[in-house]
């Protein structure tokens, strides 16, 4: 059996790589990392540039210590895959990696303890939200977003008003015990507290607010609280009841966010357990499901729990490489090739609705647009066919907020949709985020509440307003007007 050997972050800064690109005009300087894993006859490399090499490419890989001008061919090999800012490359002699492993080792044995920087470092997917007002302004706009701040600032009152202070999270059904002039509808269900409440975080923390710092700052270490205080010993956020697996997986995402966003240290270890609960969750070799390795998987659980992981291996937790593998392993498994629809619980079907709103409601591309987020997030490039395809896909279904007007008189109102399909166009780029943005602006700012003690909420009225409620509604709908700075695009 193969042991993967882990490096920390004290070694890993002591090891430089390079790929020098064969037949290209890349050079080795270009294209620089750091040693995170070797494995059997591969390294696993977590580069610093925005040259980003292609899985099939062939590479020379060489070391070069930090300090020093000396540099030593390693050996050749072929990129695998390539994951965010993680390339893979398999390498033609198995000793070779095992000779990175050796050498990464002999820097760490050789280099003095250094003293712990005093400030947190806040990793680049998160470092726009913490844009001072007017760099925040300007991103905003020039990502197409006019006009939206005053909606996100309305959202995120009503929101902050309607916690729960006594406990720290928000109540689903019984939040109007915060309204103050009249009495809110949209009451969601009571075991979907603890992914509302991180739902609600996640709009927050998207704005640049932390436990420490922030307008919200209150609100936030409230809120985090509360996620601390319903995790188990094992590390689960939140009773084990329903589909509870829907709210840890926000729930993992909001604490690693609001750890990697202000280092605060009580809250390093909450998240790392609630990190290694989603990992022992997944079934093997796929997704996941309502239940911990449950042998079936969905789309939407899966998507979650993806871009928590992503969070997570961004804040400096060690995520398993299979756990990513899994999951594109089940998106693959769901995407059917000639429609390019991926599906919820099986190949590209429809799907899914709460049983009493089935036929109220048009066929959205929900899991679909968690596919094209997935591989993005995950390596694939923008010009991939099949992402290409499914981004066309997408704009056939762009968000509308009309009661009446899909197939047979349903609606097409549809949040949760609307969230995913924000991220993915988001990360597409090009004429499908410019497309996509000017009709969710639309749907979106246009239907706002601004009276009594809604004023800033949306009405729950869409496909899951049953269960989410007007947090729910009002939560994603604020994140989706984030979307401008919430996480960096990626450079493919």
């Amino acid at each position: 059996m193969i042991v993967p050997r882990m490096f920390s972050r004290d070694s890993r800064v002591l090891f430089l790589f390079a790929l020098a690109l064969a037949g290209t005009t890349v050079s080795a300087e270009e294209i620089q990392g750091r040693v995170v894993q070797v494995s059997g006859g591969t390294i696993r490399v977590e580069i610093d540039s925005d040259v980003v090499p292609t899985p099939g490419d062939r590479a020379v890989v060489y070391y070069q210590r930090e300090g020093s001008g000396k540099r030593a061919v390693v050996g050749e090999g072929e990129v695998a895959r390539v994951e965010g800012q993680i390339v893979v490359v398999t390498m033609d002699d198995p000793a070779s990696a095992v000779q990175v492993g050796q050498q990464v080792e002999s820097a760490a044995r050789a280099r003095p303890a250094e003293p712990v920087p005093a400030k947190h470092e806040v990793p680049s997917l998160f470092r726009a939200r913490l844009l001072d007002d007017e760099a925040k302004r300007r991103l905003v706009a020039e990502e197409g977003g006019d006009g939206t701040r005053p909606t996100v600032d309305l959202g995120l009152a009503w929101l902050s008003v309607h916690q729960d202070e006594s406990r720290g999270g928000w109540d689903s059904d019984d939040f109007q015990a915060e309204c103050e002039t009249n009495t809110c509808s949209g009451r969601g269900e009571e075991w979907c507290d603890p992914g509302l409440t991180a739902l609600a975080l996640l709009a927050f923390l998207a704005d640049g607010n932390t436990p420490e710092t922030g307008r919200y700052k209150d609100a936030v270490k409230l809120g985090v609280g509360y996620l601390k205080s319903i995790q188990d010993s094992e590390g689960c956020l939140g009773p084990r009841e329903n589909s509870f697996l829907y709210n840890h997986a926000i729930a993992t995402q909001a604490l690693v966010e609001a750890y990697a966003m202000s280092g605060a240290p009580e809250l390093l270890e909450p998240a790392r357990k609630a990190v290694a609960f989603l990992v022992a969750a997944q079934n093997p070799g796929k997704g996941w499901r309502y239940k911990p390795r449950a042998g079936d998987n969905d789309t939407s659980v899966t998507g979650w729990a993806i871009v928590a992981l992503l969070d997570a291996r961004s804040a400096g937790f060690e995520v398993p490489p299979e756990a990513f593998e899994g999951a594109r392993s089940w998106i693959d498994s769901a995407t059917d090739e000639e429609s390019l629809r991926t599906g919820y619980i099986s190949r590209g079907d429809t799907g899914a609705r709460l049983r009493d709103q089935i036929g109220r409601f048009a066929t959205v591309e929900t899991s679909t647009a968690i596919s094209i987020l997935a591989r993005l997030l995950l390596g694939t490039r923008r010009d991939d066919p099949l992402v290409y395809g499914q981004g066309v896909l997408l704009l056939q279904s762009r968000p509308a907020w009309d009661p009446s007007g899909g197939p047979g008189g349903t609606s097409t109102i549809d949040f949760y949709y609307w969230y995913y399909g924000t991220l993915a166009m988001h990360q597409m780029g090009w004429e499908f985020w410019k497309e996509w943005n000017e009709k969710m602006k639309t749907a979106i700012v246009g239907h706002q509440r601004t009276d009594g003690d809604e004023c800033g909420s949306w009405d729950p009225i869409d496909a899951w307003g049953p269960s989410g409620g007007r947090i729910y509604a009002t939560a994603c709908n604020v994140l989706a007007l984030e979307t401008y700075f919430r996480y960096e695009r990626v450079p493919r």
